[in-house]
């Protein structure tokens, strides 16, 4: 009976392990967006540096699925994190800790991809740089973000698009 138990915990963790490294496997035909957001030079010393809150908006995308006369170009799609995160301490080198991320597939922004977050209690917004002429974020990409905040200023201080890899 003692064995049964064992085996059967043993087979239940592998089970847990294969799920877990299939939920972290990123499709060459999705887009990650990853955000690495630290404290800039200007930056209350005794603030937390709480990340509650992440919204990426003004976008239309392929994988929206709608049914009925609305489509979804006709629609801006927007997608929000919320949960507490910490930021990246201030420092002179690029951060390379991601503050969090979103996968998602080929989007388009004609106006711009708006960022806003909450981070220890105020809102910041800033406009996503464009990462080619098409208004577009290709699927297939890594899309990597660097942020700063400065006081009550989102600022954008980075951003790398990197082709996925087969996985």
């Amino acid at each position: 009976m003692k064995k049964l138990f064992i085996f059967l915990a043993i087979i239940a963790l592998q089970v847990l392990f294969v799920t877990a490294k299939a939920q972290t496997t990123i499709k060459t035909e999705q887009s990650v967006f990853r955000f690495i957001i630290s404290r800039g030079e200007v930056f209350e010393t005794n603030a937390s540096g709480a990340l509650t809150e992440l919204t990426l908006s003004g976008f239309f995308s392929e994988d929206v699925k709608t049914e009925g006369e609305l489509t979804p170009s006709k629609s801006v799609g927007s997608l929000t994190l919320t949960g507490k995160a910490k930021i990246n301490p201030y420092s002179l080198q690029r951060q390379t800790k991601v503050t969090s991320s979103l996968v998602m597939g080929s989007v388009y922004a004609p106006r711009g991809l708006m960022l806003s977050v909450i981070v220890d209690g105020y809102p910041l917004s800033v406009l996503l740089p464009y990462v080619n002429e098409k208004d577009t974020w290709p699927s297939g990409y890594t899309y990597t973000y660097s942020l700063a905040v400065q006081g009550r200023q989102l600022s954008v201080s980075g951003v790398n698009a990197e082709k996925n890899q087969n996985k």
